[in-house]
């Protein structure tokens, strides 16, 4: 930048300086990884369809109406990205319908449930309340599917992965397809220490 040469190295100038570049450089840096994480939820959201269509569901896990419900616990940033690819979409001889839900909602009423990182405090309680459900249960924590989630969403490089629990999708009495199981990390429910 040219016209840095013309600024005097008084002290103390430089410091502030520094700090005028920061803020004029934050905002190009907070766009970019917006826009990073509104990608990384409209791929995720595409994983949820694929998963509609390779996992199979009871015949009390698809409610009988025209509707194939996925509830998604997130903010409301995440939501409108995952909304926008997934509503109207054909799946399972039925028509996608998003809900964006909280922790405290009923979550059995869906046959898949996405709960956001930013929900995940919120996780052991909701995978209580759904307790054997037929509902895919689909996170992007830590540890989620080791937690009894049927599938976790993970970050490997610029790539997003998926792990996979075959116990906790067998409890919510979901066939998960080999084809799904292939592409996945396999992980097996840990439970919880007990106390002294």
């Amino acid at each position: 930048m040219p016209w840095l040469k013309h600024i005097s190295p008084r002290p103390g100038l430089a410091l502030w300086w520094a700090f005028v570049l920061m803020a004029l450089l934050a905002p190009a840096r907070g766009r970019a990884d917006e826009a990073a994480e509104e990608l990384a939820y409209k791929v995720k959201a595409g994983y949820l369809f694929n998963f509609a269509r390779f996992v199979e569901w009871p015949a009390r896990g698809t409610n009988a109406a025209a509707t194939f419900r996925i509830g998604i616990v997130a903010d409301s940033e995440a939501y409108a990205v995952m909304s926008a690819v997934l509503d109207g979409k054909q799946v399972q001889g039925k028509t996608v319908e998003t809900r964006n839900l909280k922790p405290g909602d009923d979550l059995q009423t869906c046959d898949i449930v996405f709960v956001a990182r930013s929900r995940a405090r919120y996780l052991e309680d909701m995978l209580k309340k759904i307790g054997d459900a037929p509902v895919l249960t689909v996170g992007e924590s830590e540890h989620f599917a080791e937690q009894g989630g049927c599938i976790n969403f993970v970050q490997q490089g610029e790539h997003i992965r998926f792990e996979v629990n075959l116990e906790a999708a067998e409890r919510a009495q979901l066939k998960i397809s080999s084809k799904i199981a292939a592409m996945a990390t396999i992980v097996h429910t840990v439970k919880p220490k007990e106390g002294p």
